[in-house]
Order: structure tokens, then C-alpha cells, then sequence
């Protein structure tokens, strides 16, 4: 298995990966711009297809806004399947199911080689520190059926297969685990809840947006209460100003009984939660939005390489790097804590993440 902290280190590896398939490409990405970096991918995912692959390519419609329909065009007119997930139009019929997005990450080639994590394909992860997992995949994994769903979900309403909603068997003892917007979906906000309700030791979330659901919020209080150490690790600011107000609510809240907040000025785009020895890392962040409307992926598992990997990850990001702030006034914390559910539902419900991204030129300027 290897790991990869920017697009700078992976995309070369990811462009040997599409040279070198023989089979079938199977990619989902929540953003793939129609940039420099973006239209390289594109000659070679369409020149994969021209030599028998089968290519197939999902994108966000809302990650890659502005970027979609000259992407689809050129992919399809050089053989390979694409479709958006949930485009602009799927807005007006289906108002509320458009807010469920496909925030996951999946790469995976001749159902042998995985690729997951929070990078996308796009000039603004080249150097952004981020995290990506690259590994073998047992070939009678299920995420090929996940794919499928995906697909198939990328121009209606409906639920994953329950097949897919398992942990996911990928190499040795690291699991998969999905996650979509339906109750019985939520398994990477189940799984939080489950590991965290029963830590002893350490909880660890590193994440660029924090604003959990209520539930999780309060089972993140009552881990510290009993004595658990806990550390969360975010950057100072994001790219969304009004985002990172309503980031000093839950923070505010926690740190008044102890919990210790590292605030990283450097922005980075690495998700991962250490509990215990436990350990996940995947695409979503440790929000509402993440946990109980998107569609994510990631990895689960305990020990071993990959948590010493993420412990070193830790470090680096900590060093020197310790926040405390005063809490918020006790009566504003009350006072929050009562309107919080309605937070967690316009934070939700708010159309106003729409991105607004300025459009580059042409992709026929990659073609070789």
C-alpha cells in the first residue's frame, strides 16, 4: 500500500495506473475540473477507452460545477462512459434529494488496484495536503456493485444495495465502509458513534470542516467527561468565511471542558478519526453534511501500518501548533445548544454552497 499527500505525488502514479489497464477504469470523484491537470486526465482516460478499456467516469454535480458538460462531451466522444451525479436540473425535480451528494472518492483499475481518499482531479490538489490511500483489492470486492449503485443513482432517487452497506473486505484486515444520506446508509456516522460511546483512551478528528450532527457532538462531550483524552484537529479557516462561523459553535462548546482544538493556519484536506486504536480515513469530514446527507467512502480498520502512518500524519500537523480560546459565555452556549437541531437542518437544507468557479479554457487545448 502507499500513501500520498498532494496531487503533485499521485498523479503520476494515477496516470501509469490508466496507462497501464487492461480491463476496466472505474473512477468517482465529487470534483474533476476542467483545468490543465483535469484535461490531461481526460486525453488519457479517453485514449484508455480507445484501446478497448472500458472506461466509466462519475462526477459530482456539484463539486465539478461549471465543468461538467465539456468534460462529458469530450470523454464520451472518445469512448468512455460518463455521467454527473445529480446535475442542475435534477434541482428542480427533486429539490431535496439534489442536496444528497457523491462527496466519495473511487478508483479503482481491473478491480485490482484501489484508490480512495479526499484528493479529486483538479490543478487545486497539486499541492494542498491531503491524504490518499492506493492498494491492492481483493477482485471479489463488492465496491465494483457500489460503482453500480452509484450510477445508477446518479439521475434519480433511491438507496444504495444493501451489499454495499457492510464492511467492505479490500486487503487483509482494512474493510471498507460506505455512507449515503438514509438511515440505514449511515455507517461511517454509525461507526463514529459506536467507537467513540466506547473509548477509553484518545479521540482524534482530524478534519477541514467540523460541525457535527447533535447526537455526535454530545457523545464527543461524554467521552471527555469520563476522562478521554480529545483533540481535534482542524484549519484555522476554510475556503467558506460563513462555514467557520458556525465552526466556533461546536468548538466553543467543547473546549469549555477541556476537549484541546489545534487550529493549523496552513489549510490541509486530510479526514481521518484515531479512536482507541482504531482508525478510519476516507473523503468525509467530520460534519452534518458529510455524515448524514452525502454519499462518502473510506477505510476502517485497527493497528498496524496504517495507524502508525496517520499518527505520523498527526504529528506533523500539531507540532507547535496548539489553539485555546475562550469559550463562548455560558448562557450563549445554552442558548445554542437549544437551537442547534435547527442549525443542523438549514445547514442542510441551505442552498448557498453552490461553488461559483471562474471557467477556464477549452479541454480540446489537451488533446495530444
Amino acid at each position: 500500500m502507499r500513501f500520498f499527500e498532494n496531487g503533485a505525488e499521485f498523479y503520476p502514479v494515477l496516470k501509469r495506473l490508466i496507462s497501464d489497464a487492461k480491463r476496466e477504469i472505474l473512477i468517482s470523484t465529487y470534483a474533476f475540473h476542467n483545468d490543465r491537470v483535469g484535461r490531461e486526465f481526460a486525453v488519457l482516460l479517453a485514449a484508455a477507452a480507445a484501446r478497448g478499456v472500458r472506461v466509466r467516469v462519475i462526477l459530482d454535480g456539484l463539486g465539478s460545477w461549471g465543468d461538467q458538460e465539456e468534460l462529458l462531451k469530450f470523454l464520451r466522444a472518445g469512448g468512455a462512459e460518463a455521467r454527473v451525479f445529480r446535475n442542475g436540473r435534477y434541482l428542480w425535480r427533486r429539490p431535496f434529494s439534489f442536496l444528497y451528494r457523491n462527496h466519495a472518492r473511487l478508483f479503482l483499475f481491473d478491480r485490482k488496484k484501489l484508490g480512495l481518499g479526499g484528493m479529486g482531479i483538479g490543478r487545486i490538489y497539486e499541492k494542498r495536503s491531503d491524504i490518499f490511500w492506493l492498494g491492492d483489492c481483493d477482485e471479489e470486492s463488492s465496491l465494483p456493485q457500489l460503482f453500480e449503485g452509484w450510477w445508477s443513482l446518479a439521475d434519480r432517487s433511491g438507496r444504495l444495495p444493501g451489499a454495499v452497506l457492510g464492511n467492505l473486505p479490500v486487503s487483509g484486515d482494512i474493510t471498507a465502509l460506505v455512507s449515503g444520506p438514509y438511515l440505514r446508509e449511515a455507517r461511517i456516522y454509525g461507526w463514529l458513534l459506536s467507537r467513540i460511546s466506547s473509548a477509553r483512551k484518545r479521540i482524534v478528528i482530524a478534519s477541514p470542516w467540523f460541525l457535527p450532527p447533535a447526537r455526535l457532538l454530545r457523545e464527543i462531550a461524554a467521552a471527555r467527561r469520563r476522562g478521554v483524552e480529545v483533540k481535534i484537529i482542524t484549519p484555522l479557516s476554510t475556503d467558506r468565511e460563513r462555514y467557520d462561523g458556525f465552526r466556533a459553535l461546536p468548538l466553543s462548546m467543547l473546549l469549555s471542558i477541556g476537549v484541546e482544538w489545534y487550529g493549523i493556519r496552513e489549510y490541509f484536506h486530510q479526514k481521518f478519526f484515531l479512536i482507541d486504536e482504531d482508525w478510519w480515513l476516507g473523503s468525509a469530514n467530520c460534519d452534518i453534511l458529510s455524515l448524514r446527507r452525502n454519499y462518502e467512502l473510506g477505510l476502517v480498520g485497527h493497528g498496524g501500518p496504517v495507524l502508525k502512518r496517520l499518527e505520523n500524519d498527526l504529528d506533523i500537523l500539531v507540532s507547535g501548533k496548539r489553539v485555546k480560546k475562550h469559550p463562548v459565555p455560558r448562557f450563549f452556549r445554552s442558548l445554542w445548544r437549544a437551537l442547534y437541531g435547527f442549525l443542523e437542518f438549514w445547514f442542510t437544507a441551505s442552498p448557498s454552497w453552490l461553488p461559483q468557479r471562474r471557467r477556464e479554457s477549452s479541454i480540446s487545448e489537451a488533446r495530444p
